[in-house]
């Protein structure tokens, strides 16, 4: 997938996100739920999106995720091999999330709406992991 990974941008850990990016680090996909409301909620911030509290906890998610949407690009890109999936897929515990779809063919007939998926995590430095999604049980 990769063709050069010194070409992907690489996000900035925040306060507001550490907890994210420590946790890919370490293998976990990490969210946060709203203590008051319930609601569970990605990308990371201090407050609730739901019902703005901002008593809110980080939990590790399960990894497994529905494949809700996607286009596969087929633009030449300096840090992908081509082409290559961008995906939106719907965590197991609620919220979406946009990555890519790795370890299985780059076509319509691979990349199937619902197929079940979970987390891989790939280094980018010492740093930051970041998750991608892989057929669930590993390559198709």
């Amino acid at each position: 997938m990769f063709a050069d990974k010194s070409k992907i941008p690489v996000p900035k850990a925040t306060p507001e996100t550490q907890h994210f990016w420590d946790g890919a680090k370490a293998g976990d996909l990490k969210l946060q739920q709203c203590d008051d409301c319930g609601h569970v909620y990605f990308p990371p911030r201090p407050f609730c999106p739901s019902c703005s509290s901002r008593a809110v906890s980080v939990f590790t998610a399960s990894g497994k995720a529905t494949l809700h949407s996607y286009v596969i690009n087929q633009r030449p890109h300096p840090a992908f091999e081509g082409p290559y999936s961008i995906a939106v897929v719907e965590l197991e515990e609620g919220p979406r999330m946009m990555t890519n779809i790795i370890n299985v063919d780059q076509t319509p007939e691979a990349l199937q709406l619902d197929m079940p998926l979970e987390v891989v995590f790939e280094p980018l430095d010492d740093e930051i992991s970041l998750p991608y999604f892989q057929p669930e049980g590993g390559q198709s």
